[in-house]
C-alpha cells in the first residue's frame, strides 16, 4: 500500500489544511496518504476517530504526532501518554470544575473591557485583532491559572510564546525529516523557534521558583497542583519539571487555542453583516442594563460560536499511531500507520454536514433541517480526551464577543478568505485587518 501511494509531502507541507480539506471531501471513511516514508491516513468517520482518540494503550500511542507540541509543552497533559495522562487528568479536571472557573469571572471581566476601551481608542479602521485575542487569552492563563502579575515578566513570555506559535512548525517539521537535515531540532532552531523556546524555558524557570516560594496557596491553579498528593509525592526535580511542562501547557493551550477561538468568532461576524445584525439584536432582546461583561449567550450567538469552531477549529491537526496491526474501517493497518482525526476535516465532509464551506450558524439551532451527527462535532477533542479548558474557552468568548457586539460593528478592510499558516493551531497566515465603529 505505501510503495503504491504517491508522495504527497510537498503539497501536504505547502497547505496542510487544504491538502485535508480536499481529503474531506473523498466521502471514503478511510484516506490514505504518505509523506515521504511515512504511512498516514485520515479518518471522515466519526465514531472511527472517537473510537482511536480514546482507545487501548495496546492499540495506540500520541508517538511523533506530538512531537511538536512536546517541543513546548513536554510531558505536560496534551502530550503525555497512557498511565502519566490519567493521573494528570484527574489531578487537574477538578480544577476546571465549573465552581472554580466562575471565580474566574471578575478577572475576565475586567481583561475584556480594558481590551474594548483600547479598541475605543485605536483608529478602527484599520485594527489586526488577532494578537489583541490572543494577549487577552494569554493574561486570563498567566493571572487566573498561574498567579503571575509581573507585567515586565508576562510581556517577554508573551514575545517567546508569540514566536513559536506563528512559527510554521508543521511545515518544517515534515520537511526537515524529508531531507534529513540531522532531524526537527536543526529546522526548528533555524526558524528562530529553537531560540524562543530557550528564552521561553528560562522564563518558565523563573516562575516555577515563584510558584514555589507561595507553596500551597491555593489561590490559582498552578498553586492548587502543588498542594496535591501526587505532586507533594514528588521528588524536587520532578516536582520542578512537572510545574514547568504544566505551566507551559496551561500557557501554550490556553492562548493559541482560545484566542484562535475568539479571532475565528469575530472574524466570521464580520464576514457576514446578516449574521451579526441578528447576533446583536439577540443580545438586545436579552439585555437587562448590565454595563460589565456578560458569561451565558443568546442561544444564536452560542450557535455562531459553534459554527465559527466548525469552520477553524482550533487543533485541526491530532491523531494517534498504531503500535500494532488494528481493524479500522474494514481496513487492517499496520503498525507504525500515523491515524490523523483531524477535526477540520470531519467538520467539512460532506454527508456529516451539508454545503460544509458555508458559513450558517443555524446548523446549531434547535429544529434545524439536518440534525448534528453524534461526535460530528469535535472542536475541543471528543470524549474522555476531550480538551478539560473548553469551559474556560468559551467563558472568553462570551465575555469579548459578546461585549464587543454591543459597543462595535464590525467588518473587514478585504474580504479575501485568508490562507491558513502551516503550524499546529489555525490561524491565518498573513494579518486579517478588521474595520470597527462604534454602535449608538
Amino acid at each position: 500500500m505505501n510503495a503504491a501511494l504517491p508522495d504527497s509531502l510537498m503539497p501536504f507541507c505547502e497547505a496542510p489544511q487544504r491538502f485535508l480539506l480536499g481529503i474531506a471531501q473523498a466521502g471514503a471513511p478511510i484516506v490514505h496518504f504518505r509523506l515521504h516514508d511515512e504511512r498516514f491516513v485520515v479518518l471522515c468517520d466519526p465514531d472511527a476517530s472517537h473510537g482511536v482518540l480514546n482507545g487501548d494503550a495496546d492499540d495506540y500511542e500520541k508517538g511523533d504526532l506530538y512531537d511538536i507540541p512536546r517541543t513546548t509543552m513536554g510531558d505536560g497533559p496534551i502530550t503525555s501518554e497512557h498511565a502519566q495522562w490519567g493521573m494528570q487528568h484527574g489531578m487537574l479536571a477538578p480544577l476546571f470544575a465549573r465552581r472554580r472557573l466562575r471565580e474566574l469571572e471578575p478577572l475576565i471581566g475586567s481583561t475584556v473591557v480594558q481590551l474594548l476601551d483600547r479598541w475605543d481608542a485605536h483608529d478602527k479602521a484599520s485594527l489586526e485583532l488577532l494578537p489583541d485575542c490572543k494577549r487577552l487569552a494569554f493574561d486570563v492563563v498567566c493571572r487566573g491559572l498561574v498567579g503571575l502579575d509581573d507585567t515586565a515578566l508576562t510581556d517577554e513570555l508573551f514575545g517567546a510564546v508569540t514566536t513559536i506559535d506563528s512559527t510554521e512548525s508543521v511545515r518544517l517539521y515534515y520537511l526537515a525529516k524529508r531531507f534529513r537535515q540531522a532531524g526537527a531540532g536543526d529546522g526548528f532552531s533555524r526558524s528562530g523557534l529553537g531560540r524562543a523556546v530557550e528564552r521561553m524555558d528560562e522564563l518558565l524557570a523563573v516562575i516555577v521558583e515563584r510558584c514555589l516560594v507561595r507553596r500551597e496557596s491555593g489561590d490559582d491553579m498552578v498553586g492548587a497542583a502543588i498542594a496535591s498528593d501526587m505532586v507533594r509525592a514528588m521528588d524536587d526535580a520532578r516536582r520542578r519539571r512537572f510545574l514547568r511542562d504544566l505551566v507551559a501547557t496551561l500557557l501554550m493551550a490556553g492562548y493559541s487555542t482560545t484566542g484562535e477561538s475568539l479571532f475565528w468568532a469575530l472574524y466570521m461576524l464580520a464576514r457576514h453583516p446578516d449574521v451579526q445584525r441578528r447576533a446583536h439584536e439577540a443580545l438586545l432582546a436579552r439585555e437587562d442594563g448590565m454595563a460589565a461583561p456578560r458569561f451565558d449567550v443568546p442561544p444564536y450567538l452560542g450557535a455562531v460560536f459553534n459554527e465559527s469552531q466548525r469552520m477553524y477549529p482550533p487543533v485541526w491537526f491530532m491523531g494517534r499511531v498504531a503500535r500494532r496491526p488494528v481493524q479500522l474501517c474494514g481496513e487492517t493497518l499496520m503498525p507504525g500507520t500515523r491515524v490523523l482525526c483531524s477535526p477540520l476535516v470531519l467538520h467539512h465532509v460532506p454527508q456529516l454536514w451539508p454545503d460544509p464551506r458555508r458559513f450558517m450558524p443555524e446548523r446549531f439551532l434547535a429544529g434545524a433541517a439536518a440534525p448534528i451527527v453524534a461526535r460530528a462535532f469535535i472542536p475541543f477533542g471528543t470524549g474522555m480526551r476531550a480538551c478539560i479548558g473548553r469551559g474556560l474557552a468559551m467563558m472568553e468568548m462570551a465575555a469579548l464577543v459578546g461585549s464587543a457586539l454591543r459597543r462595535f460593528e464590525f467588518g473587514l478592510a478585504s474580504h479575501n478568505e485568508p490562507l491558513l499558516t502551516a503550524a499546529f493551531a489555525t490561524q491565518p497566515r498573513d494579518p486579517v485587518l478588521f474595520t470597527l465603529q462604534a454602535r449608538a
